[in-house]
C-alpha cells in the first residue's frame, strides 16, 4: 500500500488565496505523492541490464583483446557461463559429446622385417587390451575433452590402483606447459599445498608429496617452486595445440553475443511488466462559470481524501494522478523493446558465429541440415584424437616394448553408422578390418577376445546355431511396397517435409 503525503493544517482558503503558479507547484508536489514511482521503469530496465558476474562488459572486452594476459580471468568467465548461460553450455559440450573414443590394438611390425614373435605380441595385446579396459577411456577423455572445451586445456594425473583407474584433473592456474617430447609436459606450482597439506594425503600421488617435501625443503625457494612431473602419469592436451603458446577458452569471442543475448531477454521481461502497468488520471473539474483563474469545484482535501481511498484499492501495477487538463489513459505499453522473434535472431547469430548450424540446438532445425552441418566439426574430434592417440601410445610403448600400437578411429556420434557400414563393407571383401569393425560398434579389444572364446569355445554357438541369422541377404521381402525407406540424412528437405506428413500413403 503506497504511503500518502500528508500536510498538517491545509485548509481551503490556503490554497484559494495562493498564486496560480504555487498552485500549480502544489498540485504537482501532491501528485508525485500519489505516484511514487515516476522512474520505475527506467531504473529496472538499467538493473536488469546489469551484467551478472564479477567483469563488467567492458573489462571482458578489455580482456579478449589482451588475452595472454588475462588467461585466468578468461577461464573464470567461461566457468560463470557454464552455470549461467544454457546456450553457452551446449555450445561447450557440443564437441566432447561427438566423440565417442573407440580404441583398437594393432601389432606394429618389426623395424629389421622379421616375422612377429607370435607369443610375444599375443601376451602384448591381452595385456594392453586389459589395460585398456581399466583405464575407460571412453569416460576419462570424454572428462578432459569438456575441460577443454570450457579452458582450452586439460591437465591431468593418473591415480591408480590394483583395481581402479581415473585421470585427476589438476587446476590450470597450477600448470604450466614446459617442454615437448611427442606430447606436451607440465610443470606443477607446488605452493598450492601451503596451508592445504592435508589434501597431500587424501586427494594426491605420492610423487606430489614427495616433490612438495623438496619444495618445502628448500624452504620454499622459488627454484623448487615449479617442478616438472612425470610425463607418463601426467597428461597435458589443448584445443589450440598448434595455433597458441597460451590458453584461449575456445568461445571466448562469443562472450559478449552471449551477454547480448542476456540483454535482449531482460529487455523481454521488462517488456512484459511495462505492459501491466497502468496510471488512472483523474481531471479537477473547474468552475466555468467562475471569474477566477483556476476555480476548482473540489477542494484539495476532497481530491487528497478520494484519491487515498482508491489507491487502497488498486493493485500495485496501476496509480493515479490528478491534473486540470483534458487527458487519456496511459498505457506503458513498448513499442519494439525486444521481441521474441528478437531472441531468436540473437540465439541464431550466436550459434552461427560459433561455426555450428543452429539446427544441432533446436534453431530452425531440419534433419538434413543438422547432419551435414555438423559434419564440419568433426575435423576438431579427429584432431582431438590424434593428441590423445599419441599420449596414449607414449605410455603404451613403454609399457609393452613397442610391440603394439593404439589407433582412435575417426568416428564420432553423427558419422557412426557411415564408418560401421565402411567397416563392414571391407571385412565382406576379405580386408583384415574386422577389428576395426567390432571397434566401431563399441567392442572393447578384452571383450572381442572373451565374447570370442564364449561362443566358439564355451556355448559353441557356430554348431548349435544352425539356423542363419536373419538379414537382408537372408530374409524374404515383406508386406511393404516401394523401395527401401531412405535414411534421414539422403532426405532433401521437401522429402523430410512429404515424410512427416505421410503424403506418400495418403494416395
Amino acid at each position: 500500500m503506497r504511503t500518502i503525503g500528508k500536510k498538517k493544517d491545509y485548509k481551503k482558503d490556503a490554497f484559494d488565496n495562493k498564486s496560480t503558479e504555487d498552485k500549480a507547484r502544489e498540485i504537482l508536489n501532491f501528485t508525485r505523492k500519489l505516484y511514487p514511482f515516476g522512474q520505475t521503469i527506467q531504473n529496472e530496465v538499467m538493473y536488469n541490464l546489469n551484467l551478472a558476474g564479477k567483469y563488467t562488459p567492458q573489462q571482458i572486452n578489455q580482456m579478449i583483446n589482451n588475452p595472454k594476459s588475462y588467461q585466468q580471468e578468461l577461464r573464470d568467465i567461461s566457468q560463470n557461463l557454464m552455470g549461467t548461460s544454457p546456450q553457452y553450455q551446449n555450445l561447450v559440450e557440443a564437441i566432447p559429446r561427438m566423440c565417442l573414443f573407440r580404441s583398437v590394438i594393432i601389432p606394429i611390425p618389426n623395424k629389421d622385417g622379421k616375422e612377429f614373435k607370435v607369443d610375444d605380441v599375443k601376451k602384448a595385446y591381452i595385456k594392453a587390451s586389459n589395460k585398456l579396459l581399466k583405464m575407460n577411456i571412453e569416460e576419462e577423455f570424454l572428462k578432459a575433452t569438456l575441460q577443454m572445451s570450457k579452458y582450452d586445456i586439460f591437465y591431468g594425473y593418473e591415480v591408480e590402483s590394483t583395481k581402479n583407474y581415473f585421470i585427476k584433473a589438476l587446476n590450470p592456474k597450477y600448470c604450466k606447459i614446459t617442454s615437448f617430447d611427442s606430447c606436451l609436459n607440465f610443470a606443477f606450482d607446488f605452493s598450492y599445498f601451503m596451508g592445504r597439506e592435508d589434501l597431500l594425503k587424501t586427494s594426491y600421488p605420492k610423487e606430489f608429496t614427495n616433490k612438495y617435501v623438496i619444495y618445502k625443503n628448500s624452504g620454499y625457494n622459488s627454484d623448487y617452486q615449479w617442478q616438472e612431473l612425470d610425463p607418463y602419469k601426467s597428461i597435458c592436451v589443448k584445443w589450440f595445440n598448434d595455433e597458441l603458446d597460451y590458453c584461449l577458452p575456445p568461445y571466448v569471442s562469443l562472450f559478449d553475443d552471449l551477454y547480448n543475448l542476456k540483454d535482449y531477454k531482460g529487455l523481454n521481461k521488462d517488456k512484459v511488466k511495462a505492459d501491466l502497468l497502468k496510471m488512472l488520471v483523474f481531471k479537477i473539474p473547474l468552475n466555468k462559470k467562475g471569474e477566477k483563474p483556476d476555480d476548482f469545484l473540489l477542494s484539495s482535501d476532497m481530491i487528497k481524501t478520494y484519491i487515498q481511498l482508491l489507491n487502497e484499492q488498486l493493485p500495485n501495477s496501476v496509480a493515479t494522478a490528478t491534473t486540470p487538463m483534458d487527458v487519456q489513459e496511459v498505457k506503458f505499453q513498448t513499442q519494439g523493446v525486444a521481441k521474441e522473434d528478437e531472441i531468436l535472431k540473437a540465439e541464431k547469430l550466436l550459434f552461427s558465429s560459433s561455426a555450428f548450424a543452429p539446427a544441432l540446438f533446436g534453431v530452425d532445425a531440419t534433419g538434413s541440415a543438422l547432419e551435414y552441418s555438423t559434419k564440419y566439426n568433426l575435423g576438431k574430434c579427429f584432431s582431438l584424437y590424434r593428441q590423445f592417440e599419441t599420449w596414449l601410445n607414449r605410455k603404451f610403448n613403454k609399457l609393452y616394448g613397442g610391440k603394439i600400437y593404439i589407433q582412435l578411429l575417426d568416428i564420432t556420434t553423427f558419422n557412426e553408422k557411415e564408418v560401421q557400414d565402411r567397416y563392414l563393407q571391407g571385412a565382406q571383401m576379405g580386408v583384415p578390418c574386422k577389428t576395426l569393425y567390432t571397434a566401431s560398434l563399441g567392442i572393447q579389444p578384452s571383450s572381442v577376445m572373451g565374447l570370442s572364446m564364449l561362443e566358439n569355445d564355451i556355448l559353441k554357438t557356430h554348431d548349435t546355431w544352425n539356423n542363419p541369422l536373419i538379414s537382408s541377404h537372408t530374409q524374404n521381402g515383406n508386406e511393404d511396397k516401394g523401395r527401401p525407406r531412405k535414411e534421414t540424412g539422403d532426405l532433401t528437405d521437401s522429402g523430410e517435409t512429404t515424410r512427416v506428413r505421410d503424403d506418400n500413403n495418403k494416395k
